[in-house]
């Protein structure tokens, strides 16, 4: 019979042969008290003298129900999961948890091989079961059986039922947004028992995928996210990350090599823009000062960006200090004459607006341009839409010549949006999807090119205003 605990046992199959009368058989140690708690101090010793200073932070934080872990490659990730998972067993002694890879390979040819290889090492008391579904049994300090359910994002639905105290997930930004957060969803409902329940993540970062909109545009109490560098793992040797500099450009490098959010697309649609550059402190128009708007119409919600524009320095300059969503024509035309009282009496808004909304009703009898005209907005566009790479030239003009300034803290979509936005395969902006960032990128189009002497590039009469 193979030994207990070794990987490649499978211990159904001995169980049904008759090697063994019960699950307690197959973990060695079981029991022999004094032999398990001595076992189990010295692996919990061991497991914690291997930390590097951010891989501690991750395990020894035991309080912090969501918790994340976002590094380069070679940071040691995948060993920080590997020891969280086995003290999480002891801190929850006889319950289930779950540890999740995007595939079930991933889960065969990584976490099995190295948790065999850490457990077996510093002498955890466990074995390993492969069917019906794969799972390692861990005996606690005191005796009691902590399972550890091994899944995969391929078959999210069999963590349906599960009753767990905590779960760890392995490199959730490689996996499609919409997935990573159907599945973390339904973690966080299956986690229900035990004396620590905790959800934790380990991965590189993938762009601005599920980690950058889990932990930071969505950061509250019960969250924390702690980031790493490759370079931070001195037991790397220097070719490794040579390698790395060899073969990767800057921006892959800044998430691959340095664990950054970065957009990790070739080309950003608006790629003069720096938030930090482009930020102005302008929050609402003066009292007598015109407002512009550019409005973006799509079926049940209308994104606007409201802006002025101000002379500096000889130039006149946009300083975009709001954005808006409404679901139909109607409500913009009120809610543009509730915020720009002053202005509204003075028709001194002025809305640029999709073309498209010449001709699609919001109702039976008036287009959205009539709706917004007949409330007393001037409209300032052509007969159609200005050219899509024409448009995103003049702003990347104004954005290299400072003339585009974005309140970044009041418009936190549009500055995801022009920091995210990018090409596809085609040499087209990107479209779609759940984070579809053209609407407020069209919406700052029609607002710059409009307000803003864009049309002048290739009309020369100009905007008409109504």
């Amino acid at each position: 019979m193979p030994a207990k605990g070794a990987l490649g046992f499978d211990p159904l199959a001995a169980y049904w042969d008759g090697y063994v009368t019960s699950w307690e058989d197959l973990i060695p140690g079981y029991d022999d008290d004094s032999s398990r708690m001595v076992r189990s101090q010295e692996a919990s010793q061991q497991m914690l003298g291997t930390l590097l200073p951010h891989q501690e932070a991750f395990v020894s934080d035991k309080t912090t129900r969501h918790l994340g872990l976002v590094a380069g490659f070679g940071a040691g990730k995948s060993h920080s999961l590997c020891v969280k998972a086995l003290q999480l067993c002891y801190d929850n002694p006889g319950f289930t948890g779950i540890l999740m890879e995007p595939s079930f390979g991933m889960l065969r040819d990584i976490i099995v091989p190295l948790v065999d290889q850490l457990w077996g090492q510093w002498g955890v008391s466990y074995n390993y079961r492969k069917s019906p579904e794969p799972e390692f049994n861990v005996v606690c300090p005191n005796g009691e059986v902590s399972t550890v359910l091994l899944r995969s994002f391929e078959n999210v639905a069999r963590i349906r039922g599960i009753n767990a105290s905590w779960a760890l997930v392995d490199e959730i930004d490689t996996v499609k947004p919409d997935l990573a957060e159907q599945a973390f969803n339904l973690l966080i409902g299956r986690i229900r028992t035990g004396p620590m329940p905790q959800i934790a993540v380990a991965s590189t970062p993938e762009g601005f995928g599920f980690c950058y909109d889990f932990f930071v545009e969505r950061d509250d109490d019960s969250k924390r996210l702690i980031k790493a560098r490759t370079t931070d793992n001195p037991y790397l040797p220097e070719s490794y990350i040579d390698g790395l500099r060899s073969q990767y450009p800057p921006n892959l490098l800044a998430a691959y090599l340095n664990g950054e959010f970065v957009n990790l697309a070739r080309t950003v649609v608006f790629s003069e823009y720096d938030r930090i550059r482009h930020q102005t402190q302008v929050i609402k128009p003066e009292p007598n000062e015109a407002v512009y708007i550019g409005a973006d119409f799509n079926i049940g919600q209308c994104h606007q960006i409201h802006g002025v524009i101000r002379q500096e320095r000889g130039h006149q300059v946009m300083h975009v200090f709001k954005q808006t969503v409404t679901k139909t024509t109607y409500e913009l035309a009120d809610l543009l004459q509730r915020m720009y009282p002053n202005q509204a009496v003075q028709r001194m808004i002025y809305v640029a607006p999709d073309a498209a909304g010449g001709a699609s009703h919001s109702s039976s009898t008036q287009t959205d341009h009539q709706i917004l005209q007949a409330k007393g907005h001037r409209l300032i566009n052509g007969r159609s839409n200005p050219g899509v790479f024409d448009s995103i030239a003049h702003v990347n003009s104004l954005l290299h010549q400072d003339r585009l300034k974005v309140n970044h803290s009041a418009c936190s979509g549009l500055a995801n949006a022009m920091e995210r936005w990018a090409l596809d395969d085609k040499g087209q902006p990107l479209k779609g999807g759940s984070n579809d960032y053209s609407h407020e990128g069209d919406a700052l189009r029609y607002l710059t090119f409009w307000g803003l002497n864009g049309a002048h590039r290739n009309m020369v009469a100009g905007p008409r205003t109504y």
